[in-house]
């Protein structure tokens, strides 16, 4: 009875540890950098090298989007929303795969 109790408290530290995760993922990755000191030529070209220099790592690629003058604001919102549905999405699979592992008390009595 014990040993069931200690493994639901650690599958809820656990739960709660990868829901700060998620957290801090969401409040400091998932926010796009919208502000540069300097001024840029406009046209996609520009915005696409412009992103290509400064996100050398990044989940949309600026080819993906229409090449159209507001490349670098719909860039940004696509790849916020991206980085948002990553975070998401991780944070449901750990839950998941915590909470699965978990054994449940049913299981327990029948062995």
């Amino acid at each position: 009875m014990a040993r069931l109790k200690l493994h639901r408290l650690i599958t809820l530290a656990l739960v709660i540890a990868a829901t700060a995760l998620a957290y801090l993922l969401y409040y400091y990755w998932t926010p796009v950098p919208t502000q540069f000191s300097g001024e840029f030529m406009g046209g996609p070209e520009n915005d696409t090298r412009m992103i290509k220099e400064v996100w050398p790592v990044r989940i949309i690629q600026p080819s993906w989007l229409p090449q159209r003058n507001d490349l670098w604001w719909r860039w940004q919102m696509a790849e916020m929303k991206a980085r948002e549905i990553a975070v998401a999405l991780l944070w449901l699979c750990v839950v998941t795969i915590v909470i699965l592992r978990d054994p449940s008390p049913q299981l327990m009595r029948k062995t």
